[in-house]
């Protein structure tokens, strides 16, 4: 939101007195002011003094029609409506272009599809994919109708670049004389839309334009009180609450200020465990990440350390034994999948593993010295699901809860909590015996 116009009605209830308009402008612009502070996203403000009734200042203005107000000199409500923008120009802004798929059909072609968030791009533009931070030439503007010459938001296109980079969804291309800040680092205004309340140092899946990358919350800087506007100190966030937190991702992203451009500036927060939208934010901050691409992962060429696998994917190493049916398994793999972990899963019942009952032991070591979290799945009947990690054992059973019994068959929506409920159980034991790791022990 960009603009505000502020219509101070029943004028004529209080004489047209000025000095109350100038005291009601002064008020709500110290709230204005807050809000933008608390967003990042300041307002443009326009206070109008109207008498509905008399039809002050409504359509025609009040000192040239009454002169019941010949102190205000700004034009009508209905004058300010209709000067207005409907809408946000953006084709003037800085290049943003986050990238949604790569396209290859065959070898003679390359080209990476989505749809401009802002500015405009011409064939011939030098354009930068960020993280990476490498640079090439715009060679095609690709349309199902033609090639382009230019092309402006919000258009859908596929760019063809004159050089191979390589970039994937998720990456953000933009004008290389005007990019955006890489960062690891954010400080947003949130607003918590869960039950759950905000939990410090658990791991979170920021969604930003077209990638999802794992985050933790670091700190909560203030929470806003809805009713006085005043900012009070606070460790959590609870439903419908409004703050100011530290973000720390684990991979590197392209980003803007929430002020300075609404589609690379904003992003949702998504639990893990049940796939469910917590919060929205706004970007208020963001640390800046040197803009070379090898300097985003490594300061000198060297041998990986666990430490370092635990910083860049959020979790160590370790094995997650199962006994379950494979619709179980599946969804507990996908899970950990979708929040960014490292895995591998292995049939624990192939043969080889139970003539060699040594193979499966040594193959888990392996995986887990390389940082992985390793499935070892042995299929189990119907009911109940076992998962065991280093001693730490949970039986989940998989009947549905008493409220989804209300709800149709079992493969509808009990059905669907049938298996969201063992999924939470896992992650919950995952973090309880410490593979998924806190941002302090992460160094972040």
């Amino acid at each position: 939101m960009k603009h505000v116009i502020v219509a101070v009605n029943k004028m004529d209830l209080i004489g047209y007195d000025e000095a109350a308009f100038r005291a009601i402008e002064i008020d709500f612009s110290n709230v204005l002011d807050q809000i933008a502070a608390d967003t990042g996203n300041p307002v443009e403000r326009v206070f109008v003094p109207v008498s509905a009734l008399k039809g002050d200042n409504i359509v025609h203005r009040a000192g040239s029609t009454t002169h019941t107000m010949d102190w205000y000199t700004g034009p009508s409500l209905l004058e300010l409506l209709e000067s207005l923008p409907s809408s946000v120009d953006t084709r003037t802004a800085p290049f943003r272009f986050p990238v949604q798929r790569v396209l290859r059909p065959d070898h003679t072609f390359r080209g990476f599809a989505g749809q401009i968030a802002s500015g405009t791009i011409r064939k011939g533009d030098q354009i930068t994919a960020l993280p990476s931070g490498r640079s090439a030439k715009v060679d095609r503007i690709v349309t199902w109708d033609g090639d382009l010459a230019e092309a402006v938001a919000p258009l859908s296109v596929t760019l063809v670049l004159d050089s191979e980079l390589d970039i994937s969804r998720g990456d953000l291309i933009v004008a290389s004389q005007s990019p955006a800040t890489v960062t690891k680092s954010l400080k947003a205004g949130m607003v918590w839309m869960d039950q759950r309340p905000l939990e410090l140092h658990r791991r979170y899946l920021l969604k930003h334009t077209s990638q999802t990358v794992p985050v933790f919350l670091a700190a909560v800087e203030h929470r806003t009180d809805l009713g006085t506007l005043n900012r009070e100190s606070a460790r959590t966030l609870h439903m419908n609450d409004i703050g100011a937190v530290a973000l720390n991702l684990l991979r590197p992203i392209a980003v803007d200020l929430y002020g300075e451009n609404r589609g690379t500036g904003a992003f949702i927060l998504v639990d893990p465990e049940t796939n469910g939208t917590v919060a929205a934010g706004m970007i208020r901050a963001a640390e800046k990440l040197p803009a070379k691409g090898e300097e985003f992962f490594a300061d000198v060429w060297g041998p990986m350390t666990a430490g370092e696998r635990e910083a860049r994917w959020g979790h160590r190493g370790g094995v997650l034994e199962l006994r379950c049916t494979k619709e179980i398994a599946d969804a507990i793999e996908r899970s950990l999948f979708a929040g960014g972990a490292a895995l591998v899963r292995i049939n624990a019942d192939d043969d080889a593993f139970l003539m060699h009952p040594s193979l499966l032991e040594i193959t888990t070591s392996i995986a887990v010295e390389s940082g992985l979290i390793a499935l070892a799945v042995r299929e189990g009947e119907p009911g109940t699901t076992t998962a065991r990690v280093e001693g730490t054992e949970i039986k989940v059973p998989e009947e549905p809860t008493s409220t989804d019994g209300d709800v149709g068959d079992a493969g509808g929506s009990s059905g669907a909590s049938r298996v969201s409920k063992v999924v939470v159980a896992v992650h919950r034991l995952l973090n309880d015996t410490r593979v998924f790791i806190s941002s302090e022990k992460a160094g972040l």
